[in-house]
């Protein structure tokens, strides 16, 4: 599974740039949310096909299952895997502008084990784990991020793997924490006290790095993974 998650990782970053094709996060590994033209079957029907995508995107964690044979049958037969659907207006916060959302719930059981008949790598029951370790070096400031700071890099990093089925999570930066980690740690790859600071949160996996400003106005970024 670390190997699998190193490359989830690249897809997550790859996320920031270029958003993966979901609607939206949401908890429950078998529920879906897509926006919907209106309320009529084929309307729906389109609605129920795009919903499933997300769903075996949460289950495999990779985005190319979507562009496979399996991927379009199950497409095609999404409503056999269906188990219920409904509707919301939901409103953009950007625009203000309403939208006609399809809140799709689908057997999970039923997609996993069609996934695994295709023999796709799929994650166990519980979602992988992963505790990140975040040093920022933007705009003259260097940090640490913790799980209560308003960093919205932090919130889509989250979101993005979610998206792909890992649950992403950052320490709480307590006295504990900023006495064991500092960001010449993070900055200079020193996995030791990384390792041990993190012991406490019981991850399955560790990413641990930084990120910074460059001459070219460009971010560079230094990562290391670690089993947890």
């Amino acid at each position: 599974m670390r190997y699998r998650l190193v490359a989830v990782f690249c897809l997550v970053f790859a996320s920031l740039l270029a958003p993966l094709a979901v609607a939206q996060t949401v908890d429950s590994p078998g529920r879906a949310e897509v926006p919907v033209t209106d309320g009529s079957e084929a309307a729906r029907t389109e609605a129920v096909a795009e919903a499933v995508d997300q769903v075996i995107l949460r289950l495999s964690g990779d985005p190319s299952v979507l562009a496979s044979d399996l991927a379009a049958e199950l497409q095609r037969n999404a409503d056999r895997y269906l188990q219920g659907y409904a509707y919301r207006e939901a409103e953009d916060t950007e625009s203000g502008s309403g939208g006609l959302r399809l809140i799709a719930r689908f057997d999970i059981q039923r997609l996993r084990e069609a996934l695994v008949e295709a023999e796709v790598p799929i994650w166990p029951d519980r979602p992988p784990t992963v505790l990140v370790w975040l040093g920022r070096d933007l705009e003259g400031e260097r940090e640490i991020v913790g799980a209560g700071d308003d960093e919205p890099l932090r919130a889509e990093w989250v979101a993005a793997a979610k998206d792909l089925g890992i649950n992403l999570f950052f320490p709480i930066m307590d006295l504990q924490d900023l006495s064991a980690v500092r960001f010449v740690d993070l900055a200079g790859g020193f996995s030791e006290p990384v390792a041990e600071a993190s012991e406490r949160y019981g991850a399955d996996q560790i990413l641990a790095g930084r990120i910074a400003d460059t001459d070219g106005g460009r971010i560079d970024g230094r990562w290391m993974v670690l089993s947890g």
